[in-house]
């Protein structure tokens, strides 16, 4: 029992040495001595801002806590690691800020700067928003320490690890502790918020992680980095212990492709697909078979090749099948590129197996697709519904013209799309929520309204899309979130658990 409570509150306090074996304590100081000259500070400083650090006014990236003690002009943006003894140098995407800052010049500049205090100026090689991963290249003017990478398939839950970061005014701070789970799904939250890294299966940790560890290293005990740190949970009072990294394997196949070709290519099939769970499958009324609604299918790819057809049931893919908590994004874009793999899926009720060769295609490209396709149709007007993340309107006379949508297909317009990511593409008509018509905006609010307040967190929307075929498209209701903006703030991908509300900047 003694050896239990030392135990306890040696994790607690995060002590890095701090775990003891047969009653003699172990420490990590010559991990930690192994990687921490290859963590550097990230400070981004932005044209027209008049200071470095932070743009306060992108709000993707507010944090809740409101403390003057950590209110400092030095605070870095987040945190990097060296991966190249020439100068690459790894972090998150949202450490430079959104999206559209990286992409219209809005940086003026990238400053890293090393563990001995130089600093040097960075340039973007290439971005990966799929993964919230970035490479940066410095010019030193000699060699630099660089992290050596752990295999994070063979760490378990329960082996213990490090992190080092620059948390708020305190550099190259470390803290301990455990792989809590491995392969969370993520995607729903991160997708229905328009965040960035939706494709990756996340390693917990329970390391005390917090504002500014965001891009810092997640080690094993021997100093070898398994993990990238990109998410927190906070609760809006303390760190909740619950903090979320990227898998070592996906931050080694991004370095590979971004130092090459400063982009990511990865397995396309040409469908889009949604996960078709239980609690949908309940609605409907279809049984607990797992699986995914194939939406659309792409002329001119291999899906099409291979007789797939939009509306069947996806049940495996390359014999891995689809369970209820599936990244399915993640299984489709790391398929074997250029190989054929067996399918089943299930059509009218019916299970069948088909083959499909993989192909591959540019993230950038669906990104500049989809963008063309939401560009086009901005200028709609619509309203928005809480619980749902699209801009919707009731159907005219001007927009059944607009969208060319019949006079017998009466439901509700999705007008607008934010996120390349969104399963419903403007221009669909929601039809049906469950089994439920609904004509105008009116029913649709209280049918969902209703639903929610019996609980439910999945419901069935019965479409018609631009080509006028009709199925259903699972979808994941999103309840308000209570959220406090601290305009000083750089922060960390944080989640709020306020209300069960999930919130991630």
């Amino acid at each position: 029992m003694r050896y239990i409570f030392v135990l306890f509150l040696l994790l607690e306090s995060s002590s890095c040495f701090a775990v003891l074996s047969g009653g003699s304590a172990f420490s990590i100081k010559n991990g930690v001595k192994a990687v921490i000259n290859s963590v550097v500070e990230i400070v981004v400083v932005y044209k027209n801002d008049g200071h470095e650090g932070l743009d306060s006014s992108d709000s993707s990236r507010f944090f809740s806590y409101t403390g003057d003690d950590f209110k400092s002009d030095q605070q870095p943006d987040g945190t990097g690691f060296i991966v190249d003894e020439t100068g690459y140098v790894v972090t998150n995407c949202h450490v430079l800020g959104s999206r559209q800052k990286i992409h219209d010049n809005s940086i003026e500049k990238i400053k890293v700067i090393l563990y001995n205090g130089n600093e040097y100026e960075a340039k973007i090689v290439g971005v990966d928003y799929r993964t919230d991963i970035v490479l940066l290249k410095i010019e030193p003017k000699s060699k630099l320490f660089c992290v050596k990478f752990a295999d994070s398939d063979a760490v378990e839950v329960g082996d213990g690890v490090f992190a080092v970061g620059n948390p708020y005014i305190y550099k190259n701070t470390v803290t301990f502790g455990i792989i809590s789970h491995k392969e969370r799904d993520l995607s729903g939250q991160i997708v229905e918020l328009g965040s960035g890294g939706d494709l990756v299966p996340y390693m917990q940790t329970d390391a005390v992680i917090n504002q500014g560890n965001s891009g810092g290293p997640l080690c094993t005990c021997d100093g070898k980095v398994v993990g990238m740190i990109t998410i927190i949970f906070y609760d809006g009072v303390r760190n909740t212990g619950i903090s979320f990294a990227i898998p070592a394997k996906i931050i080694q196949q991004d370095i590979e492709q971004l130092r090459k070709n400063g982009r990511m290519k990865r397995s396309w099939l040409g469908i889009s697909v949604t996960p078709f769970n239980k609690s949908v499958s309940d609605a409907l009324g279809i049984g607990d078979r797992c699986g995914c609604v194939i939406q659309r299918v792409e002329e001119g790819s291999s899906a099409i090749a291979a007789g797939v057809k939009s509306g069947e049931i996806l049940l495996s893919i390359n014999d891995s099948n689809i369970a209820e908590n599936s990244n399915m994004e993640y299984m489709l874009t790391n398929l074997p590129i250029d190989k054929v793999v067996p399918i089943q899926i299930m059509r009218d009720g019916v299970e069948m197996k088909l083959s499909i060769k993989v192909g591959s295609r540019s993230d950038e490209d669906k990104i500049d697709e989809a963008n063309d396709e939401i560009s086009s149709k901005k200028n709609v007007p619509c309203e928005e519904i809480d619980s749902i993340t699209l801009g919707v309107a009731n159907l005219t006379p001007e927009l059944r013209k607009y969208f060319n949508i019949p006079a017998d297909v009466n439901g509700v317009l999705v007008a607008r799309s934010d996120d390349f990511r969104n399963d419903i593409p403007v221009g669909s008509v929601i039809l049906k929520v469950n089994h439920s018509n609904v004509k105008n905006i009116e029913e649709l609010r209280a049918e969902l309204q209703k639903l929610m307040n019996n609980g439910a967190k999945t419901v069935a929307f019965y479409i018609c899309d631009g080509q006028w075929k009709k199925f259903y498209i699972p979808v994941k209701l999103k309840y308000s979130l209570h959220n406090t903006k601290n305009n000083n703030a750089r922060s960390a991908p944080t989640t709020n658990l306020n209300a069960g509300a999930t919130v991630i900047n």
